[in-house]
C-alpha cells in the first residue's frame, strides 16, 4: 500500500532545483547560460561575420540587444564559434576575441597551417554595456565567420 508523501516530494524537488541551478552557476562563467539558435553576428560597422567578407586585420566591436545582434545588454559573456583561414602559417595570423577594452584574449584561433579552415568555440567575458571585441592578424585566404551559441545573465 502506497502512502501519500505531502510535501517529500515539494522539497525533494526543490533541493534538485537547488543543486542544478548551483551547478549552472558553477560555470566557467557566472550567471545562468541561455542557449540561442545560432545565429550570425553583425559588428558595429553593420557587417555580417558569415563567412562571406575578408576581414581587414585590425578590431572590430560587437555590441548586444541591436536590430541585428540579439543578447541583452546585461549579458557577462557570451559562448561564440569563430573561424578563419589564412593565406600564411604564422603567429601573426590569427584571430582573438576578447572582452571590449581588453588586451587578454579569450578565444583565438591562429592559422598553424597556410589555407586551412581554424575553428573553435568558447565564452568570452562581455563588459558592463555586454560588449565584445575581435582583433585580426595576418592576411586572410577565407572571410571569418562568428556565430552567437549563447549568453551568459
Amino acid at each position: 500500500m502506497s502512502r501519500p508523501l505531502g510535501n517529500a516530494n515539494a522539497e525533494m524537488d526543490a533541493a534538485r532545483l537547488r543543486v542544478l541551478l548551483a551547478q549552472a552557476m558553477s560555470n566557467s562563467r557566472s550567471g545562468l547560460y541561455h542557449p540561442v539558435t545560432p545565429q550570425l553576428l553583425y559588428d558595429d560597422t553593420v557587417s555580417r561575420w558569415a563567412g562571406t567578407l575578408l576581414r581587414a586585420t585590425g578590431t572590430y566591436y560587437f555590441t548586444p540587444n541591436t536590430s541585428y545582434n540579439t543578447w541583452p545588454t546585461g549579458a557577462v559573456a557570451v559562448k561564440l564559434l569563430i573561424f578563419g583561414t589564412w593565406a600564411a602559417a604564422s603567429n601573426s595570423s590569427y584571430m582573438s576575441v576578447m572582452q571590449r577594452g581588453s588586451s587578454a584574449a579569450e578565444i583565438q584561433v591562429r592559422a598553424l597551417v597556410a589555407n586551412y579552415i581554424m575553428v573553435t568555440q568558447g565564452d568570452v567575458s562581455c563588459d558592463s554595456d555586454g560588449e565584445f571585441q575581435i582583433t585580426i592578424g595576418g592576411v586572410q585566404s577565407t572571410a571569418c565567420l562568428c556565430r552567437l551559441l549563447g549568453y551568459y545573465l
